[in-house]
This record gives structure tokens, C-alpha cells and sequence, in this order.
């Protein structure tokens, strides 16, 4: 996507790539500069994840200011957080650590009332078969020895 200095964007390059390797970048990016030769005018570039791609681009656009996406750094930064604490309350065998972890992802999501409702209705609808601790006493139960 290319923006203009008013904010209209439009379609540019849509490049498939096997892996973001430096050199698939610059391929992806000499392919962009070929078919569009009016890049030698571009003065800034916002990167939406990968810090490999800003050296990519200094080469490529040494004129062109780089900056991180502020957006995709607070929804990673997040994402990361929440698929932590789903994992932690999936795991855990005492239920008031999960209602701690529950009440984390709940200030984590505020905001975002999609992301929570996905949670009630397909997790916490069905809480009593994600949480482990009463799966511990299940477990240890067939632990026990077989005595005949």
C-alpha cells in the first residue's frame, strides 16, 4: 500500500514470499522499484514487523525516512500477552490462578469487546473442560497401581 502526503492510499505491490529472508526481501523490494518508477520519489517507509526488513529498505530506499508501525508494536506486544495468559489459564491446576489469569486477559482486552466476547462463548462457555485442576486428582487416579 503507498500513501500519498494527504492520506490516499493505493494498491502498489503484493509480493509471496518463502520465508522474510534479506535476500527474498530484496527481491521483493527490487521487483516493487521495476514496476514502479516513480519510487525514487518515496520519503517514508513504515515497517509493519520485521526489523530485518528497515536494512532491506535502507539499501533500497536510502532517501525514504523508516519507521515501526506504532500500531502493529502494541497489537503484537498484546497478542503476545494474551496467548500467555490463555496458555497459563489452560494449564493451571487451581482455579483461582485461572480467575487471576482470566482477570488479566479482561484488562488486557479492554477495548476490545470482539476479543472478549470471542472468550466467553468459546472458552469460558466450555471452562469446565479447559481447566486442569480437576484433572490432577483424574490423573493421579490412574496412576495408581492395578491390584487383581
Amino acid at each position: 500500500m503507498v500513501t500519498d502526503m494527504i492520506g490516499t492510499g493505493s494498491f502498489a505491490q503484493h509480493a509471496l514470499i518463502d520465508g522474510e529472508t534479506k535476500l527474498n526481501m530484496k527481491s521483493a523490494v527490487k521487483a516493487f522499484k521495476q514496476n514502479n518508477p516513480a519510487c525514487l520519489d518515496i520519503k517514508m517507509v513504515v515497517v509493519d514487523k520485521d526489523f530485518s526488513e528497515i536494512e532491506v529498505l535502507a539499501e533500497a530506499l536510502p532517501e525514504a525516512r523508516r519507521e515501526i508501525s506504532k500500531v502493529y508494536g502494541s497489537t503484537t506486544f498484546e497478542k503476545t500477552h494474551a496467548k500467555n495468559l490463555v496458555t497459563l489459564m489452560a494449564r493451571t491446576t487451581d482455579e483461582r490462578e485461572f480467575d487471576r489469569y482470566l482477570q488479566a486477559l479482561q484488562t488486557l482486552s479492554k477495548g476490545k469487546p470482539q476479543f472478549y466476547e470471542y472468550l466467553e462463548s468459546n472458552w469460558l462457555s466450555c471452562k469446565d473442560y479447559i481447566h486442569a485442576w480437576e484433572h490432577t486428582s483424574l490423573e493421579q487416579q490412574y496412576e495408581q497401581p492395578i491390584r487383581g
